[in-house]
C-alpha cells in the first residue's frame, strides 16, 4: 500500500504540489508587488486559493509521505540517504541561482558575507541573511527557503516518532490512538503558545529569540502530525471524506 501512495502514477500528489506552490507564489506576489484590492489576482486569492493554504499543504503532505516511506522501509541509513537526496541537490541549485543573481545584479555585498550566506543557505540555516544583502530583492535573496530547516527537523522528528509508535503497531491499535492523541495535545499546545510568547521577549514579534522559535518545528508540528494521522487512518478518513465532501468544503470556507 505504501508503494502505491508514493508512486506518482497512482495519486495526485504532484498536481497538489503544483497547486499549493501556485497559491504561495500568488500570495507573495500580492504582498510584495502591492496589487490593488480590486485586482483579478486578489479576487482569485480570496475566493479560490483560500481553500488551498500552500505551506500547510506541503507540511501536511510531508507528514503523510514520510510516514508512508517509513512504513515501507524504516532502515536508518536508507532513510537518511533518501532524505538528503530529496533536499540537497535541488537546494544547492537554487542557492547557486541566488548567488549568481546577487553577483550580477547587486553591488552592495562583501565577499565574507556572501561566503557565509552561501554556507548557511546550503545547509540548514536558511533563515539568516547578512545585513548588507537586505536591500536585494524583497529583503531576503530567497526567503522561501526558510522551510528547509523545518523539513529537516521534521525528518528527524518523524523517525523518532515512528520508532516510538512502531512497537504498538504490532499488537494493539488503541495504543496507537493514545499516542496520537498525546502528540495532538502537545502540538496544539505549541501552536497556541507560540503567538503568546511575545510577552517574554523585548521587541515582541521582532525579537530575535521569538523569530528563532518560529524557525523550529514546534509552531508547525500539528501540520505534520495531521499528515501522519491521515496516513495511519487513511481508509476510514478517505471513506468518510467521500461521503461528506460538500460539508468539508463548507466548513473549510468559513474557517479559513
Amino acid at each position: 500500500m505504501a508503494n502505491d501512495l508514493i508512486n506518482w502514477k497512482t495519486n495526485s500528489f504532484i498536481l497538489l504540489r503544483y497547486i499549493a506552490a501556485f497559491q504561495i507564489v500568488i500570495g507573495h506576489c500580492l504582498f510584495h508587488f502591492e496589487f490593488p484590492a480590486d485586482s483579478i489576482l486578489q479576487w482569485i486569492f480570496r475566493y479560490f486559493l483560500k481553500f488551498i493554504p500552500g505551506v500547510p499543504i506541503f507540511f501536511g503532505m510531508s507528514g503523510f509521505l514520510m510516514w508512508a516511506s517509513l512504513s515501507n522501509n524504516n532502515n536508518l541509513f536508507s532513510y537518511l540517504k533518501n532524505r538528503l537526496k530529496r533536499i540537497y541537490p535541488e537546494l544547492w541549485g537554487s542557492v547557486l541561482v541566488s548567488i549568481l543573481s546577487i553577483i550580477i545584479l547587486y553591488r552592495k555585498y562583501d565577499m565574507k558575507s556572501l561566503i557565509l550566506f552561501t554556507l548557511t543557505q546550503s545547509s540548514f540555516l536558511q533563515f539568516w541573511t547578512p545585513q548588507n544583502l537586505r536591500e536585494f530583492g524583497c529583503g531576503t535573496p530567497n526567503g522561501s527557503l526558510w522551510t528547509i530547516g523545518i523539513f529537516i527537523q521534521f525528518y528527524i522528528t518523524a523517525y523518532i516518532l515512528y520508532r516510538w509508535i512502531k512497537p504498538t503497531l504490532l499488537y494493539e491499535h488503541s495504543h496507537i490512538t493514545f499516542k496520537f492523541v498525546l502528540l495532538g495535545i502537545i502540538s496544539i499546545c505549541c501552536t497556541i503558545a507560540y503567538p503568546r510568547m511575545t510577552i517574554f521577549f523585548d521587541g515582541g514579534i521582532n525579537s530575535v529569540y521569538y523569530k528563532l522559535i518560529g524557525q523550529t518545528i514546534f509552531p508547525y508540528l500539528y501540520m505534520f502530525l495531521t499528515g501522519i494521522i491521515i496516513f495511519e487512518y487513511k481508509e476510514y478518513l478517505l471513506h468518510n471524506f467521500q461521503r461528506f465532501t460538500l460539508l468539508y468544503f463548507t466548513l473549510l470556507y468559513f474557517t479559513l
